[in-house]
């Protein structure tokens, strides 16, 4: 009976006793991807469903991509703090 709680207690105290766990880094993602580039009006709201006018440096940036690039964009910088 007394080895039964004395295991657990061990082990918890063997848990306790060790450092806390190291938060994993990813420098292997952070060097394979970067923040996005866009072009957007720069009074572009994040919120807006209007459609800008396309330009030869906009043709494809919807309000639905800028909104899904800034998304990336900051997951980004809190993952890889840049």
């Amino acid at each position: 009976m007394r080895l039964k709680l004395a295991l657990p207690l061990i082990l918890m105290l063997a848990a306790c006793a060790s450092s806390p766990p190291v938060t994993p880094t990813t420098p292997g993602l952070c060097s394979d991807l970067s923040v996005i580039k866009y072009h957007a009006p720069k009074d572009f709201d994040p919120e807006s469903t209007d459609y800008w006018d396309d330009t030869p440096d906009n043709f494809l940036d919807t309000p639905e991509t800028v909104k899904r690039i800034l998304v990336h964009n900051a997951r980004y910088r809190a993952l890889c703090g840049s």
